[in-house]
Protein backbone atom coordinates (compact mmCIF):
# COMPACT_ATOMS: atom_id res chain seq x y z
CA UNK A 1 0.00 0.00 0.00
CA UNK A 2 1.39 3.26 -1.17
CA UNK A 3 0.51 7.08 0.69
CA UNK A 4 1.40 9.89 -1.25
CA UNK A 5 1.60 13.74 0.09
CA UNK A 6 2.10 16.22 -2.16
CA UNK A 7 2.76 19.97 -1.72
CA UNK A 8 3.56 23.12 -3.42
CA UNK A 9 4.58 26.63 -2.16
CA UNK A 10 7.69 28.28 -2.60
CA UNK A 11 11.43 28.36 -0.92
CA UNK A 12 14.39 30.74 -1.19
CA UNK A 13 17.36 29.12 -2.28
CA UNK A 14 20.68 29.83 -2.60
CA UNK A 15 23.64 27.10 -3.73
CA UNK A 16 21.01 24.04 -3.48
CA UNK A 17 20.59 24.92 0.31
CA UNK A 18 16.96 26.36 1.29
CA UNK A 19 16.48 29.05 4.00
CA UNK A 20 15.08 27.44 7.25
CA UNK A 21 15.35 27.74 11.17
CA UNK A 22 18.69 26.38 12.03
CA UNK A 23 18.56 26.25 15.31
CA UNK A 24 16.24 26.38 18.40
CA UNK A 25 16.53 25.84 22.29
CA UNK A 26 12.91 27.55 23.08
CA UNK A 27 15.04 30.65 24.11
CA UNK A 28 16.22 31.87 21.04
CA UNK A 29 16.30 30.79 17.08
CA UNK A 30 18.83 31.54 14.65
CA UNK A 31 17.90 30.78 10.83
CA UNK A 32 19.99 30.38 7.40
CA UNK A 33 20.80 28.35 4.30
CA UNK A 34 20.27 24.48 5.14
CA UNK A 35 19.06 20.81 3.20
CA UNK A 36 17.21 21.59 1.12
CA UNK A 37 14.90 18.39 2.16
CA UNK A 38 13.53 19.74 5.45
CA UNK A 39 12.87 22.97 4.55
CA UNK A 40 9.55 25.19 5.27
CA UNK A 41 7.45 25.52 2.38
CA UNK A 42 5.58 29.03 2.03
CA UNK A 43 2.67 29.89 0.93
CA UNK A 44 3.29 31.94 -2.85
CA UNK A 45 -0.11 34.25 -2.42
CA UNK A 46 2.35 35.69 0.46
CA UNK A 47 6.09 35.48 -0.34
CA UNK A 48 7.61 36.74 -3.70
CA UNK A 49 10.29 38.53 -2.67
CA UNK A 50 13.59 37.35 -0.66
CA UNK A 51 12.75 39.68 1.68
CA UNK A 52 9.67 38.20 2.26
CA UNK A 53 11.30 35.47 4.63
CA UNK A 54 12.53 37.89 7.09
CA UNK A 55 11.18 41.48 8.79
CA UNK A 56 12.02 44.82 8.51
CA UNK A 57 15.79 45.74 9.88
CA UNK A 58 16.69 41.79 10.67
CA UNK A 59 20.18 41.24 10.66
CA UNK A 60 19.23 38.83 8.03
CA UNK A 61 18.49 40.71 5.18
CA UNK A 62 21.49 40.46 3.36
CA UNK A 63 21.67 37.28 3.55
CA UNK A 64 18.09 36.62 2.58
CA UNK A 65 18.73 38.74 -0.54
CA UNK A 66 21.61 36.25 -1.63
CA UNK A 67 18.61 34.09 -2.68
CA UNK A 68 15.69 33.35 -5.14
CA UNK A 69 12.68 32.60 -4.46
CA UNK A 70 11.27 29.07 -6.44
CA UNK A 71 8.44 27.76 -6.77
CA UNK A 72 8.43 23.65 -5.71
CA UNK A 73 6.14 20.92 -5.17
CA UNK A 74 7.30 18.07 -2.71
CA UNK A 75 5.78 14.56 -2.80
CA UNK A 76 6.61 12.39 -0.35
CA UNK A 77 5.36 8.18 -0.78
CA UNK A 78 5.52 5.89 1.97
CA UNK A 79 5.21 2.63 0.87
CA UNK A 80 3.82 -0.24 3.42
CA UNK A 81 5.86 -3.21 3.07
CA UNK A 82 4.74 -6.89 3.93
Amino acid sequence: MKYIKEETGVMLVKDGKAWQETYDDGRSKEFGFGDIHNAELRDQRYVMLPLDFTWPGSHYVKEVCKGDVVKVKRTVIIEVLD
